[in-house]
């Protein structure tokens, strides 16, 4: 458990307006081997690069907890609720 920095891949609405390397919380070790890395909006680093937020379509998925995450992550859920 831990907080981390994610790194854009792409740009995306639903980190529109959030600082260079905004920080979010993370529980879990698990991750996403995505294999379409054009899918994938930002990065993280944890010992090696895996995708930490993806998008496929209408489909958004996040490896950290944004309600926990202090402005960073409410930042991103208004984002994501004003889409």
């Amino acid at each position: 458990m831990r907080w981390n920095t994610v790194h854009p891949m792409k740009t995306n609405s639903i980190f529109y307006g959030l600082e260079d390397n905004p920080r979010f919380y993370f529980v879990y070790s698990f991750y996403v081997d995505c294999y379409g890395f054009n899918n994938v909006l930002v990065i993280t680093n944890y010992g090696h690069d895996f995708a930490s937020a993806i998008e496929k379509e209408n489909i958004f998925g996040v490896q950290f907890h944004s309600e926990k995450s202090y402005r960073f992550g409410m930042k991103l859920l208004k984002n994501f609720i004003e889409l």
